[in-house]
Parts: structure tokens; C-alpha cells; sequence
């Protein structure tokens, strides 16, 4: 049997932390005054290493994570121990009120049925802002889909193909039809759109 060490040991810590460390930058950093002292539900929350980093730091709550490997789930309630943790969008409660509904890096995995999850979503949640990560296509990327790296699960619907996934556009037209207003993009240099989302009331 392999041993496996615990994800609060400092290797186990330090060997994930390598593989999301440019997302702290580019999509927690650069955002401090947006997190700061806020609650968030995270869709895709995986080991929950950055929210664990942006309560210490930003006073950031995560309320709730979406997370469907068991494994990262279990990790992810170490790292975050007052975190709710659901295996779906699903089977989440019926209403949850928090300030930011966070989507980084999901939304292409969604494939084509990305607007029916996102209603069921936002019928379920009830934030004032969205904050998203959007991995836009890029070469072989786009037309082969990598099934699992660093151990995540990459959708759950079995995709072989990204390119049927929204564009960047979609997300925003979609998000205007529900009362959400594009008050932020950046383009990053890993080939990602940050986009900040605000309700309009």
C-alpha cells in the first residue's frame, strides 16, 4: 500500500501549493479589496488550499465548496474546517445568502449544459458578486481534454472536447439576462479572463 501523507503535512502542503500558486496571484491577489472581509460559496472549491490562504490573510469566509472527488473534499474540510462541503451544485440548500458566488476555472467543464447548471446555481444562491476564472482555449488545450491533472477531476460529464464550452461573451450576455453586470475583466499572462460580476437591483 502507498503511503499518502496528510494534507496538512509541509511536503503535501508545499507540493499543491506549487500547483495553484499563480492562481493566488492572478485571481485572489489582485482582487484583495473584493475578498476582503466577505463570505463566499466557491464551486470547485478542490482542496481548498487558497480559501484556507485567503481567510488568514482577507478574513474571506467560505461559507460553502462544491467539490465531487471525495478525496479533495476530505483534504479540504482539514484546511477548512467551518467550510460545508457538497459533492454537486445539485444537492446544495435551496437558498444561501453570501457576497460573492465564486466560479474559477469550472465553467468551461460545464460543456454545453453550462446554462442550466448556472440557473440552478444562481436559484439556489443569492450573492451581490460573481467572480470568475475562465481558461480560454489555446492549441491542442481546446480540442483534447486532459482527464485528470494534480489529481482533479476535470468535468463530470465525460467531455472528450472543450469546444462546444461559452465563450467568454456567452458568460456575459447569460449573466445580464439575470441581473449581473460586467464591472471587471483582465486578461492574464497564463492564458486566463478574470471577470467580476455585480447584481443590479
Amino acid at each position: 500500500m502507498n503511503y499518502t501523507p496528510e494534507i496538512t503535512s509541509v511536503d503535501y502542503l508545499n507540493k499543491f501549493w506549487e500547483s495553484c500558486r499563480h492562481h493566488w496571484q492572478e485571481t485572489w491577489i489582485d482582487y484583495q479589496n473584493l475578498f476582503e472581509d466577505k463570505t463566499c460559496v466557491d464551486i470547485g472549491i478542490w482542496k481548498g488550499l487558497l480559501n484556507a490562504r485567503a481567510k488568514k490573510q482577507f478574513n474571506c469566509q467560505t461559507k460553502i465548496g462544491v467539490e465531487p472527488n471525495s478525496i479533495h473534499r476530505a483534504d479540504c474540510k482539514k484546511l477548512n474546517p467551518h467550510t460545508k462541503l457538497y459533492p454537486s451544485i445539485e444537492e446544495l440548500p435551496d437558498t444561501i445568502d453570501t457576497d460573492i458566488l465564486i466560479l474559477h476555472g469550472v465553467i468551461r467543464l460545464m460543456g454545453t449544459r453550462w446554462i442550466q447548471e448556472m440557473r440552478i446555481l444562481l436559484s439556489k444562491v443569492n450573492c451581490k458578486y460573481i467572480h470568475i476564472r475562465y481558461s480560454n482555449p489555446d492549441g491542442s488545450y481546446a480540442e483534447k481534454i486532459v482527464k485528470n491533472i494534480d489529481g482533479r477531476e476535470f468535468n463530470k460529464y465525460n467531455m472528450d472536447s472543450y469546444e462546444k464550452s461559452p465563450t467568454t461573451n456567452d458568460i456575459i450576455k447569460f449573466l445580464n439576462t439575470v441581473n449581473f453586470s460586467l464591472i471587471n475583466q483582465k486578461d492574464t499572462n497564463t492564458n486566463n479572463t478574470i471577470m467580476t460580476f455585480e447584481k443590479q437591483l
